[in-house]
């Protein structure tokens, strides 16, 4: 039976607010609604049907994979003994191939059960939704919840642009902080100081000197 409040109060309350949902302070009609309402439908009856009968198919087809490798392997070993080893080879070698089928069968009957399962999951899932939205629509509900969580909210008080805007402000403020952050935290770069040694010094200039001979007066 679907329960419904026109006035949010306790835990409901807090979960429909951290959700953003309220726009306005106004009373909001929620509405509950259970998932085994697929269970219960025509379609989810239908649905359940037709998967346990393929279940029950593939099951058949690895239960006889199965006896026919434990029956093959149990001869084998019934009559190991009056064998030559050419024989128990070539034996042998059936009853590997008839494991493999068996194993091969098992494998793909799972993986077909898994798919079976997840497409008929959806699909069901798909129209219990629909239905749950055109009720909600239908009866004026705001938000109806069900285990799953959310299952429909009225557009008039879905703030999700408006926080997203928030979110995408804010993200530019950090951006421009960090940036501004790093920038702080460079590391300035001095000149470098001269290497300690032996320092040069510049050599002295020559200096070149015209020495004439003078000539010694005659006698």
């Amino acid at each position: 039976m679907t329960k419904c409040r026109s006035v949010v109060i306790g835990s409901l309350s807090a979960l429909v607010f951290s959700y953003g949902l309220v726009a306005k302070d106004v009373a909001l009609k929620v509405g509950w609604v259970s998932q085994q309402a697929v269970g219960e439908s025509e379609e989810g009856k239908l649905l359940e049907q037709k998967v346990t009968g393929e279940h029950r198919k593939l099951s058949k087809v690895v239960e006889e994979k199965q006896r026919a490798y434990t029956e093959a392997a149990t001869a084998l070993n019934n009559k190991m003994a009056a064998l030559s080893v050419e024989a128990r080879e070539a034996e042998a070698e059936k009853v590997n191939d008839l494991k493999i089928a068996y194993e091969k069968a098992a494998r793909n009957a799972e993986q077909t059960m898994q798919r079976q399962m997840q497409v008929a999951t959806q699909e069901a899932l798909k129209s219990f939704s629909l239905a749950a939205e055109e009720y909600a629509r239908a009866n004026g509900f705001d938000v109806l919840l069900s285990e799953a969580g959310v299952v429909y909210v009225n557009k008039e008080i879905d703030t999700t642009k408006e926080v997203s805007s928030i979110m995408n402000k804010n993200y530019e403020i950090k951006l421009a902080e960090n940036k501004k952050a790093d920038k702080a935290s460079a590391p300035v770069r001095t000149a470098a100081a001269p290497k300690a040694g032996v320092v040069k010094t510049a050599a002295a200039p020559a200096v070149k000197t015209d020495v004439k001979k003078v000539a010694a007066p005659a006698a």
